[in-house]
């Protein structure tokens, strides 16, 4: 495989990373998310349409990159590396309405963590 070959390989699998990721913060979330576990959490997340899942009704304003990580790509926090981080702040420069923002603030089940805001 050629350079070329490779370069456009990587870009396809970038670009299905960032439908995901998009895909992911536009689901709206119960009203109980914060009280969810990491599992019911991707529980929810991969079975919205289910009649026994709680009905989604609040937008997501913010993320981080540990939440991207655990909740949309379906890894543990404990396997997540710098290089892992950067890769997903590149992602997010790529969905539109997203901006990294300067505070870090302390969510439940990731610590203190740096977001992305929602930009009005």
């Amino acid at each position: 495989m050629d350079a070329a070959e490779e370069a456009q390989r990587g870009a396809m699998e970038v670009d299905e990373r960032v439908g995901m990721v998009e895909e992911y913060l536009s689901k709206v979330l119960p009203e109980n998310w914060s009280d969810m576990d990491i599992y019911a959490r991707r529980e929810y997340l991969s079975n919205t349409d289910s009649p026994v899942a709680p009905k989604g009704t609040v937008a997501r304003k913010t993320v981080s990159n540990a939440e991207i990580w655990c909740e949309c790509f379906g890894k543990n926090l404990s396997e997540l590396k710098t290089t892992d981080s950067y890769a997903i702040a590149a992602l997010m420069t790529q969905v539109p309405g997203w901006e990294r923002s300067k505070t870090s603030q302390r969510l439940p089940l990731y610590g203190k963590q740096r977001l992305y805001q929602l930009s009005k």
